[in-house]
């Protein structure tokens, strides 16, 4: 168990990113350009062709010129930030640390045409655009556009290319060499005059990259009406950007504990759609939890989420990677931490009994959380690394070095012993992704024992 370090009245609040849909699809639009970039006449075209795809959609578009814009609070309120056409330097220090922050939480980002000849000084930019403009033939030029990789969400509309005219940037390196990147579509060369990559030439890519995705087209220096697929491109491109890709499983049904376990029933309910634990008006006697019935080792876990209280030991925590100690109340594992002193660390429950890892910035979470609301929650585990984040703001980043320890559990729902405190979780739901091969599992290294 914790060690009590204090014994404050509070009241805690603390929730998680939305879940993506095609139907509510927040999206920033963001083109400015910096000084001495190269201003695209075909801006306005972009504009409306993104808000047109927006209505079209069901999305809402917001255009945005400022590079004020790029703030915690403002950033956000969406899925997904476009960078239509920016060139040159477009934000300062705060703002870019703002934006890699947003992409971290697991925001959105895509790129149309001179976004790659954008903020050449960030590396952290350069990774998320996957390449950089180099030159290109004067003028614009038709040319023959072939599709890869068919089967990425990203192509959910497009059934085939063609002939396109546009202006055909080449990059200061191929795309292709990032190894992280998916090449979505090239242009052939021998189809018009002056192109400089050769027989490989990729024009459109998407990657998941620090937490977030980003999809990157070439096309959009004319924004053409008649452009035979640039329409169909960008909405699959802004739906995956936004993460309505994804296989996402809801854990609660809103309205029973079905999926759901726990030695303490009297602990336990449903209340006005929420999970329910704890009591406000007797002390919790001993640590209680609630543990889903489903096994996982990689997967995004994203829920909503409060923590009440006003005497004792207000606190609570969420298990990843966890089992129940049998003939015991009690789970062992990692605990994704929630409470006055605790935002931003993990602890290692019934096991190690101590803290293993905590935010390089504590006072960042701990401003980050909201109180008296409810808050954001995502966390994120992938092989031996657990990451969290609160309101979008990073608050874990843990790697495990003892490799030994089993990296597959349950998830549970904690409210600790001590004081008068209710914790309340909504909108629970998990993106499991592939096991990675060779890590240990609980079933392998054996039970912990009662």
């Amino acid at each position: 168990m914790k060690r009590i370090f204090t014994l404050l009245s509070v009241l805690f609040v603390f929730y998680a990113n939305a879940a993506f849909s095609k139907e509510n699809i927040q999206v920033m639009v963001y083109s400015d350009t910096g000084p001495g970039g190269w201003i695209h006449k075909s801006i306005p075209k972009g504009i409306e062709t993104v808000k047109s795809i927006g209505k079209t959609q069901g999305w809402d578009v917001d255009v945005h010129y400022s590079e004020t814009s790029f703030n915690r609070h403002t950033l956000s309120q969406y899925d997904v930030v476009v960078f239509l056409n920016t060139t040159a330097d477009v934000l300062n220090d705060d703002q870019q640390k703002a934006f890699e922050q947003y992409i971290q939480a697991g925001g959105g980002y895509v790129g149309t045409h001179s976004a790659s000849d954008t903020e050449y000084d960030w590396p952290w930019y350069a990774k998320l655009v996957g390449g950089y403009f180099k030159t290109h033939p004067e003028g614009v030029h038709l040319a023959k556009v072939n599709m890869e990789n068919t089967d990425h969400p990203a192509h959910i509309y497009v059934e085939e290319t063609g002939i396109v005219m546009d202006e055909w940037y080449d990059f200061q390196a191929n795309p292709r060499d990032s190894k992280n990147l998916t090449i979505l579509m090239t242009i052939d060369e021998s189809t018009y005059e002056g192109g400089g990559m050769g027989t490989d030439h990729p024009i459109a890519w998407a990657h998941e990259y620090d937490g977030g995705r980003a999809f990157y087209t070439g096309f959009g220096h004319l924004f053409q009406s008649d452009h035979p697929f640039l329409v169909k491109h960008l909405t699959g491109g802004i739906m995956w950007a936004a993460g309505a890709h994804k296989d996402e499983v809801s854990l609660f049904d809103g309205e029973t504990l079905s999926g759901w376990n726990t030695v303490d029933d009297d602990m336990w309910r449903v209340e006005n759609g929420m999970i329910t634990g704890g009591s406000l008006e007797e002390v919790v006697p001993t640590n209680t939890f609630l543990i889903t019935d489903g096994n996982y080792q990689n997967f995004e876990l994203k829920f909503k989420v409060r923590l009440l209280g006003y005497e004792g030991f207000i606190n609570s925590g969420f298990q990843v990677r966890s089992v129940p100690v049998p003939n015991s109340g009690e789970m062992s594992g990692y605990q994704v931490d929630a409470g006055d002193l605790w935002w931003g660390k993990i602890y290692d429950e019934a096991r190690r009994n101590k803290v293993v890892g905590l935010s390089e910035d504590m006072y960042a979470v701990d401003t980050a959380v909201k109180r008296g609301e409810w808050n954001e929650y995502r966390i994120i585990a992938e092989g031996r690394r657990i990451r969290s984040w609160i309101n979008g703001v990073a608050a874990l980043d843990y790697l495990e070095e003892d490799e030994s320890l089993p990296q597959d559990g349950h998830i549970g729902i904690q409210v600790h012993s001590g004081g008068k405190a209710l914790v309340q979780v909504k909108d629970i739901r998990i993106t499991p992704t592939a096991n990675t091969p060779g890590l240990p599992i609980w079933a392998e290294t054996g039970m912990p024992e009662g």
